[in-house]
């Protein structure tokens, strides 16, 4: 018996009766070579390309087989294989995942993850003018686990929208009492492409606001030049609705992504962040080229533009001259627990004034 079932956007799984696992792979072998034939679509002919994550068990439960078939069909799509069988390494690899996605679960539900926030400044002042605020997360066994591999375990085990929901929570807090305190600074976080594709998020963040009213002045949120492009006409309906409800959005990690410069000039944008890697190496005219025509695109289109991962201060007037308006980094400062920025702030001597502004040549 064999039964077909989609349980991704991009992945099928078959349950099917085999007498071992050398049966298995050979009916992976069949679907691959059904699947090797072009399919046409209005008219037109449509290679498709897959790969086959096998598990084999008996009498075991559904859901531990089909988690070890989809990682299987993970680490064939990493190495290039065809097909590939799930062994008790990638069992065990399995096993631990799941652990920590409920450790994940647990800490979201309790509220035990933090946020850190980076300062920006402002290159024309040399005073902070916002902070972007970074998720936390640590465990009570394994110590700090990091952003890419929390955020990406909940990418893959659907905690994304839970996750979201609590930095946004907090974020918001933390806007509100930045405000009360008298410091009016606007606070960034990061907004993923599932989550413009989840309605949840927009009545996530329409609660948030409703809360804390005086974060819709200073909420931004930063999505990334990847998530925007996969889906133009639909990307720049839910731009104008994040607009709508009062926060300002950012274009982060700029020049890694594809973006025309014609779809660019149809969204509604606040800002945009040029990646790292274009700041890194200043010392390299190409690199300087390119961060000075991205500061000349952004500010035609009337963007603030930010240049993020400033590993030195001695950067900073390079920066300015190339017609960056903000900076953020190590440079200036790691991120830091929320309590601690506005001691941060009241110790921050600014910028001196050849690293505050230098010459602009526009």
């Amino acid at each position: 018996a064999e039964h077909l079932a989609r349980v991704a956007q991009s992945e099928l799984a078959v349950r099917v009766d085999v007498s071992d696992e050398t049966a298995a792979c050979h009916f992976a072998d069949d679907l691959l070579a059904a699947l090797a034939t072009p399919a046409l679509l209005s008219s037109i002919s449509v290679d498709i390309d897959a790969t086959v994550g096998v598990a084999v068990g008996r009498g075991d439960d559904g859901e531990r087989l089909l988690q070890a078939a989809r990682l299987a069909a993970r680490e064939a799509k990493k190495s290039h294989a065809r097909v590939l069988l799930a062994h008790p390494r990638l069992d065990n690899d399995w096993r631990d995942r799941l652990r920590l996605a409920a450790d994940l679960r647990e800490a979201i539900d309790e509220r035990h993850l933090s946020i850190h926030l980076q300062p920006q400044v402002d290159l024309r002042t040399g005073e902070v003018c916002g902070v972007e605020a970074l998720a936390r997360w640590r465990h009570p066994e394994h110590g700090v686990i990091s952003p890419a591999q929390f955020i990406g375990l909940a990418e893959r085990t659907g905690l994304i929208r839970n996750l979201t929901q609590a930095i946004l929570e907090a974020v918001s807090a933390q806007a509100a009492r930045h405000a009360a305190a008298g410091l009016h600074l606007p606070i960034a976080m990061n907004v993923s492409a599932r989550n413009l594709h989840d309605p949840a998020f927009f009545r996530c963040l329409k609660d948030a606001l409703e809360t804390w009213p005086q974060a819709r002045h200073y909420l931004h949120l930063e999505l990334t030049e990847t998530a925007l492009i996969a889906d133009p006409a639909y990307s720049l309906q839910v731009l104008r609705q994040l607009r709508e409800l009062g926060p300002a959005v950012y274009l982060d990690d700029f020049g890694t992504g594809y973006s025309s410069l014609a779809y660019l000039r149809e969204l509604p944008l606040d800002g945009l962040k040029i990646d790292r890697v274009f700041v890194h190496d200043l010392t390299h005219p190409r690199s300087r080229s390119i961060v000075r025509t991205v500061a000349d695109l952004g500010h035609a289109l009337n963007l603030t533009v930010v240049a993020e991962g400033v590993e030195d201060v001695a950067m900073t007037p390079i920066l300015s001259e190339l017609g960056c308006d903000t900076v953020q980094g190590y440079g200036i400062a790691k991120p830091m627990p929320a309590d601690e920025m506005v001691g941060w702030i009241n110790r921050w001597p600014g910028l001196s004034q050849d690293e505050a502004e230098a010459p602009r040549d526009r």
